[in-house]
């Protein structure tokens, strides 16, 4: 993934055919191993996990091999990544 950082031309040139943004800088966005493991956790069916880890696998690999390596636990809605969640205790 690239993300790019833009910025509008200041409002005296808005007039001006140069008014669209401008990129100034693309930088890589890193995908850690822990964001697909939380999306993984949070889908609810089978089917759904199978078509997460088929588009981690060929999308994100290295990620994905990280991942396989944490144990997984069976629930009602499909197996879950230990150690991996978004839950907070207050």
């Amino acid at each position: 993934m690239i993300r790019c950082r833009a910025r509008l031309v200041s409002s005296r040139h808005a007039t001006r055919k140069h008014s669209k943004p401008i990129i100034l800088k693309r930088e890589k966005i890193l995908i850690r191993p822990y964001r697909i493991g939380l999306f993984y956790n949070a889908i609810p069916f089978q089917y759904w996990k199978d078509e997460v880890e088929q588009w981690a696998k060929e999308k994100y690999p290295e990620q994905w091999a990280q991942l396989e390596k944490l144990e997984r636990t069976e629930y009602e809605e499909g197996p879950k990544f230990e150690g991996i969640s978004n839950e907070f205790l207050v």
